[in-house]
């Protein structure tokens, strides 16, 4: 009997020293990390919708390094991750460092970042959708970070906040477009527009066409103040009007038009018309140079 209890007493004790042995090598997987996203090196991808690529980095330190194999990150609420200006809000969508896609393991944790190599620093990215299209504005919300393991049985629960910020700036462009073509041609930001042979009544169309994500301003100058000058008597000048969006424009100094956004994408009627012409008037070749600057409103 005594031989028996004497067994039964090193088992309990033997099994009592591996449950805090197992207990204390899960306990010993801790310590911190940091996100960090480079919002100043976004790359931007061209298609039906232009996103922005964010580049963040995530770094380990000290047991994590050699215990976790991967981090969760996402909104921290489910698997839809936005960020919100306060009027328009952009999907998020996280990537690898080679930017390939990010599996979700169950719904509301987010997404699996696998960390390989038992590293101290990984890399990722964050897409941000429709982002060149956006309303101007700060864009902000949280990237909720959980570390896990495959290894350790009992991983202690860790979690992480950090703020998420990405600014959409005004930005506009434009180029001209002939509505009758043949008429006009260029390239950048200079364009040619031949009016044809000049007499009473003349009138030319054409379209400024605007990509914008918000409301526009045109300044709008002439270098002859609304003449037709003669390319070699420069004394020699026709009169001629231009309308843009339907406003007559004077050009005798610079004239602003406010153009309210419509769309990404839109155009803008431009009408150069040539109220008289002389009977004798000199002939030759008449031209004047419109300067048009366009500005992104705040």
């Amino acid at each position: 009997m005594i031989v028996r209890y004497k067994a039964y007493l090193a088992l309990a004790i033997l099994l009592l020293m591996v449950s805090d042995a197992g207990a204390t090598k899960d306990n010993e997987c801790s310590g911190s990390w940091l996100i960090t996203v480079h919002e100043t090196r976004t790359e931007f991808t061209a298609g039906n919708e232009v996103a922005a690529w964010l580049p963040a980095e995530l770094r380990l330190s000290g047991a994590l390094v050699d215990c976790v194999d991967y981090m969760l990150i996402g909104p921290g609420d489910g698997s839809s991750w936005w960020i919100d200006s306060g009027f328009e809000r952009l999907e998020v969508t996280p990537y690898d460092a080679r930017r390939n896609p990010l599996l979700i393991p169950r719904q509301g944790d987010g997404w699996l970042l696998p960390l390989p190599g038992q590293q101290e620093q990984h890399s990722f990215w964050l897409r941000v959708a429709n982002a060149r299209q956006a309303v101007p504005g700060v864009y902000r919300g949280l990237i909720e970070s959980e570390p896990g393991s495959r290894r350790i049985s009992h991983m202690p629960l860790l979690r992480e906040s950090t703020a998420l910020e990405f600014v959409v700036e005004p930005r506009v462009s434009l180029h001209l477009d002939s509505l009758n073509g043949g008429w006009s041609g260029g390239k950048n930001s200079y364009f040619r527009v031949g009016l044809g042979v000049l007499h009473s009544g003349l009138t030319r169309e054409f379209d400024v066409v605007l990509n914008s994500n918000t409301d526009v301003s045109l300044e709008i100058s002439s270098q002859n103040l609304g003449l037709l000058r003669h390319t070699e008597r420069y004394s020699a000048t026709i009169p001629y009007q231009l309308r843009v969006n339907w406003q007559s424009v004077d050009l005798t100094g610079v004239g602003m038009v406010h153009l309210p956004r419509q769309g990404n994408n839109w155009r803008v009627p431009m009408q150069v018309s040539v109220p008289y012409v002389s009977d004798f008037a000199l002939a030759g070749e008449y031209s004047d140079v419109i300067t048009i600057n366009a500005y992104a409103q705040e």
